[in-house]
């Protein structure tokens, strides 16, 4: 491998991971501020129902006004899982929502159209915020941030060991 080539690929790498950790930090970053700032707390009405998938799960809308305004959240969950446990826990308010044969969380049923649930929200910016309890968005964003930061430094090392041989 000439050093010409060398430099082509460390460059190209490095400007893909350095966009891929760059949107995912601006995520990240967002995600922080949502968590830091939604002081404002409001109560809000379940309005519809948002489905994912039609196996997943039916996630109430609620509405909420703040200043006069009306805004609409979605209740949400940082991760979905799927497993045949009779141990596993199916917590409405715990931040992965478990499907399991044995446990099933039928939020149409726990959170009917008209139900109250409590909005979190930025007193400045009410459109930003979460239902009911933050969702942990930022440990997912967190982890591939870490995940591809690995990734391009395993590939830097490799594309340098293979350029000093």
């Amino acid at each position: 491998m000439t050093k010409a080539l060398y430099i082509q690929i460390i460059f190209i790498f490095t400007v893909f991971f350095s966009f891929l950790l760059l949107i995912y930090f601006l995520f990240y970053k967002r995600e922080k501020n949502i968590q830091k700032y939604a002081t404002m707390q409001v109560i809000g009405e379940v309005v519809k129902h948002s489905y994912l998938s039609s196996v997943l799960a039916a996630l109430p809308v609620v509405e909420y006004v703040v200043d006069g305004e009306r805004y609409q959240k979605r209740f949400s969950y940082s991760t979905f899982e799927e497993t045949t446990s009779k141990k596993a826990k199916a917590d409405v308010f715990d931040i992965k929502f478990i499907r399991s044969p044995y446990h099933v969380l039928d939020l149409k049923n726990i959170f009917p159209i008209g139900s109250k649930m409590t909005v979190w929200c930025n007193p400045q910016k009410p459109k930003q915020g979460f239902v009911e309890r933050y969702p942990g968005h930022d440990r997912i964003l967190r982890l591939h941030i870490i995940i591809f930061g690995t990734v391009y430094i395993l590939l830097i090392v490799i594309v340098t060991f293979f350029y000093v041989m």
